[in-house]
């Protein structure tokens, strides 16, 4: 972790906290009486019937230097969504964007958004789009049975039946499967090697195995995402893959032809973070930026354990 690393996660943690507390004004005035949703010339099941969904996986083992992960770790995983009827060649499409979830979210909190943009990008210009929604690598350890059940079946939530809660919480075994419990920093020590450097290269894996001619890529694939994955987009343009500066091909601005953001922004790290980091208490500011070598390891490692 370096300093600026720090800086990022400290500027993060506190605008995140101010954005809470400025939300919070449960007694604060209405700005305006609610309005009619526009009409749309579209229903969801045209949606459906033209974009698929599909979910995909490459194996790329995970670091193991402090400790075995399970296999399931083992996987780079995300969702492809395509026309149905379309090619199911990645090569072909018109163009494809990587999409990054923000900082809380996962390769579904990004689904709405990609069925309807294939399906308007198709209907209204005639492009055939891709869209290849990521997981962040420590989404393999999360066991959504509780939560899949309860999406699954709605209507024993009216009739007091809460499955997600009584699936974690009270032992409620649904086809056949029991939770296991929630995993604590002991018993994941491996996460340690689950940072910045593996989800970059696991957004690389991704758009060279899908479309692996690089002329191909600078021409048709934007890289992007939700407030921290269109930041994280940002930090992949200029990285260096093969880890030699005088090589630039395997570079991230080498491999893609655009970068997007949604709620967020695409630019240098210092424009993201510095305007972020003036809004900090100005001996806070200075506590990272000026710390000792000795004071700096004291604090990453006590952040490795509550991040």
């Amino acid at each position: 972790m370096s300093k600026k690393t720090l800086l990022t996660i400290v500027c993060i943690w506190f605008t995140a906290s101010i954005s809470f507390i400025a939300c919070d004004k449960p007694d604060g005035e209405v700005p305006e009486e609610k309005r009619h949703p526009a009409s749309r010339s579209y229903t969801q099941s045209l949606v459906d019937e033209l974009v698929i969904m599909e979910a995909k996986s490459i194996y790329s083992p995970a670091p193991r230097e402090n400790g075995p992960p399970p296999e399931t770790c083992d996987y780079v995983r995300f969702l492809r969504f395509r026309l149905r009827n379309g090619s199911d060649v990645s090569s072909d499409a018109d163009a494809a964007l990587l999409m990054v979830p923000g900082n809380l979210g996962g390769a579904n909190s990004l689904e709405y958004l990609a069925r309807n943009l294939i399906y308007q990008a198709k209907v209204n210009h005639d492009l055939n789009l891709e869209v290849w929604a990521m997981d962040r690598r420590n989404n393999c350890l999360e066991d959504l049975t509780g939560l899949q059940a309860q999406e699954y079946h709605p209507d024993d939530y009216e009739t007091g039946k809460n499955l997600f809660i009584d699936y974690y919480y009270h032992g409620l075994k649904i086809d056949g499967k029991t939770f296991d419990g929630f995993l604590t920093d002991k018993d994941t020590p491996y996460l340690s090697e689950f940072g910045l450097k593996m989800d970059t290269e696991d957004m690389y894996t991704i758009i060279t195995t899908m479309m692996p001619d690089p002329e191909l890529r600078r021409k048709k694939v934007f890289v992007g995402g939700h407030s921290l994955g269109g930041v994280h987009a940002s930090m992949f343009s200029g990285w260096d893959f093969d880890g030699d500066p005088e090589t630039l091909d395997d570079a991230g601005f080498r491999n893609l032809k655009g970068l997007f953001a949604l709620d967020s922004t695409v630019s240098s790290t210092a424009d993201i973070i510095d305007p972020i980091a003036r809004l900090l208490p100005e001996y806070i500011y200075k506590l990272v930026e000026n710390m000792t070598e000795v004071a700096y390891a004291g604090i990453a490692n006590s952040l490795c354990c509550r991040i």
